[in-house]
């Protein structure tokens, strides 16, 4: 019995590791994004907003240093932005 309630709480710990990897924005980032941990990666950058750059210091994934996010929510290199 106590085999059973050991991988119940196994199972149990595996969901809520899942479940705060989806809130807490772990996981993989797209093309040109990185995480807050990342030493390149600490702030964000919008193309439409470019005059006011790192306003945001976001969770999760976010541009990287010479990116900002476009109108479509890509990370594009700064020189695309209109």
């Amino acid at each position: 019995m106590q085999v059973r309630w050991t991988a119940v709480r196994f199972l149990l710990l595996l969901m809520v590791a899942a479940i705060r990897a989806n809130m807490d924005g772990f996981g993989s980032c797209g093309p040109y994004e990185c995480r807050l941990s990342n030493p390149i990666c600490r702030c964000e950058s919008f193309c439409q907003e470019f005059s006011q750059r790192c306003w945001k210091n976001p969770s999760g994934c976010h541009c990287a240093r010479g990116y900002a996010r476009d109108e479509q929510g890509h990370c594009v290199p700064l020189i695309l932005c209109p």
